[in-house]
């Protein structure tokens, strides 16, 4: 049996062994990856069946029933049901990891208040978002989904464009967005 120092191996995201000082006997078996050592040089000729290494988080699901979370407040890692009214002016802003409202029930995103959601936002009933609120996907492959008799409504004012070079300026950030086509029925200069 040879003693072999064994390096941690990734490629495309796949871990091949643990980084240790190991003896290997030909075809020696660690976590279902089969290595094959060479019993007469200091190698190893093959390793068969990698297992693939991935990063998994505990998601937790909570409900807010019109009064109180039933699982506790959110975080980034939550899994966030609206099924009874939620105003951030008066419960606060959370954080989730996606976020769903249900239907007949209504998120109200305060103004100077957030609510932050890192991958997907379903919305079957409504969502509304104040001049001076904000609602952030993080992951630009979350998904924005409004199904059914869902409204989706973000609410912003701005003062009257009287000359060429007046604009205004809201968002959060977004890409490929053609500000002509958002305001083609009601640009003043057109």
């Amino acid at each position: 049996m040879k003693t072999y120092k064994i390096y941690l191996i990734y490629v495309m995201s796949i871990c091949f062994i643990i980084n240790s000082y190991a003896s290997l006997k030909n075809n020696t078996i660690l976590n279902s990856t089969s290595i094959v050592a060479n019993s007469s040089e200091r190698s190893i000729s093959s390793i068969v069946k990698p297992t693939k290494k991935t990063n998994s988080i505990l998601l937790t699901t909570t409900i807010w029933n019109g009064t109180t979370w039933d699982n506790g407040t959110p975080d980034i890692n939550t899994i966030t049901i609206i099924d009874g009214d939620y105003t951030t002016l008066t419960n606060g802003g959370f954080s989730a990891w996606s976020l769903q409202v249900n239907a007949g029930k209504k998120l109200v995103v305060s103004n100077n208040t957030f609510v932050e959601v890192q991958m997907d936002v379903t919305v079957d009933g409504d969502l509304w978002v104040e001049t001076c609120g904000a609602l952030v996907q993080i992951d630009e492959t979350g998904t924005f989904t409004l199904n059914g008799s869902g409204n989706s409504l973000v609410q912003k004012y701005t003062s009257a464009l009287n000359n060429w070079n007046d604009y205004t300026y809201w968002s959060s950030p977004v890409s490929n967005a053609v500000v002509n086509n958002v305001f083609s029925a009601s640009h003043p200069y057109s």
